[in-house]
């Protein structure tokens, strides 16, 4: 089960996993990934799109998800050494039971 737990983190990741850039981009206003919290109508929305530096905003996006995919690529990397374990172990106790030895 534990494996499926992990497959699943890879393929629904929460935007809030994914790391922090630190202080250095304070001055971005994250506008390219809306929430409802930040922005509650066009109106914002649009003033705030006009007064940012719309390098600041895709670099910090691009840097953002690039983060977040090496993070997803760690976690399908352990998930399937945790599947290559459990699949060896499987094999393990199904040889010992074909041998007549009682493991589990």
């Amino acid at each position: 089960m534990i494996p499926i737990t992990f497959f699943g983190a890879v393929l629904y990741p929460s935007r809030k996993m994914a790391p922090k850039l630190g202080e250095k981009s304070s001055h971005v206003k994250r506008l390219y990934h809306v929430t409802n919290e930040y922005i509650k109508n066009v109106d914002t929305y649009l003033s705030d799109f006009e007064h940012c530096d719309i390098r600041a905003e895709l670099s910090y996006e691009l840097m953002k998800v690039s983060a977040l995919r090496e993070f997803k690529r760690v976690r399908f990397l352990r998930a399937l050494f945790i599947s290559c374990l459990s699949f060896i172990l499987f094999f393990v106790a199904q040889l010992l039971r074909s041998m007549g030895t009682e493991i589990f």
